[in-house]
């Protein structure tokens, strides 16, 4: 995954929001925070971009007016030098893919350097924008619209009466442990994680560079141990990863991370943005520690987010108890949970293929569970409604006693979903049932028997909330 280029979201006119106004009544506008202030003649309306805010005026049938700012990470000094004629070159060539490049020159706002930018579109709309680096933040300000208005006193106005009134506030430090796992990073701000299609990730992005935590599970247990093997798994993912990045590999070295081996490799991406990634095998699953950003960030913030990458054990259950059924079951990580209309769920997924679920879904009335008969007609009822919506079938379905309860163990299939093995209870006031998601190898294995086997009919014990 390739994070924006920098400052994309600032160069295209379309792209703010406008607000329509009838009268042009001028205010200052100073988004606290943000370091900055401008005056708009009229109503401003107001918008999230990736890592800051944009405001924006259009007044029908002469113009737009629009700032915007946006976070480049924790502090890097781009206070001059290469970085900045970098970052600043990068956005004037990026405006002239799309437009016409009028002219361009240095600007300087106090110690912030700068750039104007003029373009054409090829409707012949005129956009004037001068962008400023902060040690930490892009700010860019802007006119557009015919060429009459861009050279009007009331667009000079507005450019002119821009000012960067101070640093913008640091982002927060934020360690995090990647769910299903006890690896653990500490991130610039707060990241966001998702389920993906092998695994899971963790990743923090700003306007010019993005940090991530990911693990993606191996189709088989490998040998870490078998250096042969290692080779040819960590041989294919760096030259996926040059390939993917569509750069020129700088470095690829080898290490080991703990007990399990691994690899630091860096790459030059289009654009002398760079890749950092570090690599580390298990028995189970492949763990990838990534920067994407500017030198300047990538050996400084960058570096610090490497150094804080901790890998304590590749597992990390824990008992979970359903809100309402009083029942748990020890699941590979914290799982969500939530109350249904009928009862209470609790899931973990360890990749979009791979998931654990315990649930408990209450009768419309008390069950005699010494009825043999009604208790076989409940278990083919629910199975059969199971199977009609998912379009599956069944491979295994054996009567057992679960405890002191009447039960099922299922072996079931279905397109999308996979295969699915579980254990079923049938208690006079509900079902409970746990169950394994995912391929035939995953659900028969040991983790699968170690959740199934664990569920108790305890007290109970509603869900913590996280901190």
């Amino acid at each position: 995954m390739r994070p924006l280029a920098v400052c994309s979201v600032l160069l295209v006119p379309a792209l703010f929001l406008a607000a329509e106004t009838p009268k042009e009544k001028w205010q200052k506008v100073a988004p606290k925070g943000s370091g900055a202030e401008v005056l708009f003649p009229g109503k401003v309306a107001e918008q999230a971009i990736k890592g800051g805010q944009q405001y924006s005026v259009l007044l029908p049938g002469k113009g737009t007016y629009a700032m915007n700012y946006a976070d480049l990470g924790a502090e890097v000094g781009f206070l001059g030098g290469e970085a900045a004629k970098k970052i600043l070159g990068a956005i004037a060539e990026n405006a002239g893919k799309t437009n016409k490049l009028l002219a361009q020159r240095d600007l300087r706002l106090g110690k912030f350097p700068g750039r104007f930018v003029e373009t054409e579109a090829p409707d012949g709309t005129i956009t004037r924008l001068h962008v400023y680096l902060t040690s930490r933040r892009v700010h860019t300000i802007l006119v557009a619209g015919t060429k009459a208005f861009v050279d009007g006193d009331d667009a000079k106005k507005f450019l002119a009466s821009f000012k960067l009134t101070e640093p913008p506030a640091v982002a927060v430090a934020e360690k995090r442990v990647l769910s299903g796992s006890r690896a653990q990073a500490t991130f610039p701000g707060s990241p966001k994680e998702k389920v993906t299609r092998s695994g899971r990730d963790l990743s923090f992005g700003t306007a010019s560079s993005y940090f991530s935590l990911s693990y993606d599970l191996h189709d088989k247990e490998i040998d870490v141990a078998d250096a042969a093997v290692v080779k040819v798994l960590g041989d294919a993912f760096r030259v996926g990863l040059v390939k993917g990045a569509k750069g020129k590999l700088l470095a690829n070295k080898a290490i080991k991370i703990g007990k399990y081996p691994g690899w630091d490799v860096e790459i030059e991406a289009p654009g002398a943005s760079i890749y950092r990634v570090r690599i580390c095998l298990t028995p189970r699953r492949r763990y990838t520690v990534m920067v994407f950003g500017p030198r300047e960030v990538v050996d400084s913030t960058g570096k610090k987010f490497f150094d804080s990458f901790q890998l304590l054990d590749e597992a990390a259950w824990q008992r979970a108890a359903l809100a309402s059924g009083g029942a748990s079951a020890l699941f590979p990580a914290r799982p969500d949970g939530k109350t249904t209309k009928k009862g209470a769920e609790l899931e973990f997924m360890l990749s979009s293929s791979i998931g654990y679920a315990l649930e408990y879904e209450k009768l419309p009335r008390a069950l005699d569970v010494g009825d043999a008969a009604a208790v076989k007609k409940a278990f083919d009822d629910d199975l059969a409604e199971f199977l009609k919506g998912a379009k599956g079938k069944a491979i295994e379905n054996k009567s057992v006693k679960l405890g002191k309860f009447p039960g099922r163990v299922v072996l079931l299939e279905a397109p999308g979903l996979g295969t699915m093995r579980g254990h079923v209870r049938l208690t006079p006031n509900g079902f409970y049932r746990i169950m394994v998601i995912g391929p035939r190898a995953v659900v028969d294995g040991a983790d699968a028997k170690k959740f199934l086997e664990s569920f108790r009919p305890e007290e109970n014990q509603p869900l913590k909330k996280e901190r």
